[in-house]
């Protein structure tokens, strides 16, 4: 039995020979993937079609095209911060800022486990990796300590403006028969654990999908500070936001932003 081609029907893988049509052997015309006489493809569309460039989208865009949760994390903790606030003036009295940043911290953290719970595929890789074991880390703990020493200046400069006053939770706290143990889990260890998982565990993970991971780390530390609502504090806050978003984006970890966090909280909190 005479073997035969299994491609000999298939117009396209028949090279067609000084420029005529294998099928009906009309000249054809390159311009075109198809014989004009008999109306067979003889090459790839491809081949003759133009080539579109990828349509150029801004950064605005790109955020809400591949990472839409990140603008509606954003909103959220805007809401909840605002909305803590004022249900905290309308409940607690002034002196007692102590139980009014509690109450916050508790809400905070109530929403992040929430979260915790609904993005555990985004976040588990994050904290199955310790973390450590990368130089990174301990550079960012290195860096922390100029930092702190900043944080220090910077602050006692600006309390010392005219008209300026820096309410701190923990003042009230300690007048009001807090112990320092208290103190120290509710504005260190919260904090360090509930805004690290939503800012650099969540919101940050999410822009480097639509960014480039430099580009997820400052707007990452712009809204961080944000979300903080203190305009003095803002140009130091923007730099912590930096550290933790660059710790987070080297280690691929969680754990060594929140060591940093917690460290800062504490010895800021002491040295206040």
């Amino acid at each position: 039995m005479g073997s035969t081609d299994s491609t000999s029907d298939n117009p396209l893988q028949r090279r067609p020979k000084r420029n005529r049509c294998p099928y009906c052997k009309a000249p054809l015309n390159k311009a075109l993937y198809f014989c004009e006489a008999c109306g067979t493809p003889y090459q790839d569309e491809r081949h003759v079609l133009p080539r579109v460039p990828a349509p150029h989208l801004t950064e605005g865009e790109l955020v809400r095209l591949k990472a839409p949760r990140a603008t509606k994390l954003f909103w959220l903790y805007f809401a909840l911060v605002l909305g803590t606030a004022f249900i905290s003036e309308l409940v607690f009295e002034e002196e007692r800022a102590d139980l009014a940043f509690l109450f916050q911290t508790g809400a905070m953290f109530g929403v992040t486990a929430i979260l915790t719970a609904l993005h555990w595929g985004t976040l588990y890789p994050q904290l199955s990796r310790f973390g450590f074991m990368c130089r990174q880390a301990w550079l960012a703990l290195a860096v922390l300590i100029p930092l702190l020493v900043l944080n220090f200046s910077y602050h006692s400069l600006i309390s010392q403006l005219d008209g300026v006053i820096l309410a701190e939770p923990w003042e009230s706290m300690r007048e009001h028969g807090f112990d320092w143990t208290t103190i120290l889990f509710g504005l260190a260890v919260f904090p360090a654990v509930t805004e690290e998982i939503a800012f650099r565990g969540l919101l940050q993970q999410w822009l480097e999908g639509a960014l480039k991971p430099w580009r997820a780390i400052l707007l990452t530390a712009a809204l961080f500070t944000v979300l903080h609502f203190s305009v003095l504090s803002a140009p130091y806050l923007f730099l912590l936001g930096i550290l933790l978003g660059w710790v987070k984006w080297q280690t691929g970890s969680l754990y060594p932003a929140m060591v940093v966090h917690f460290i800062h909280n504490a010895v800021a909190i002491t040295m206040m």
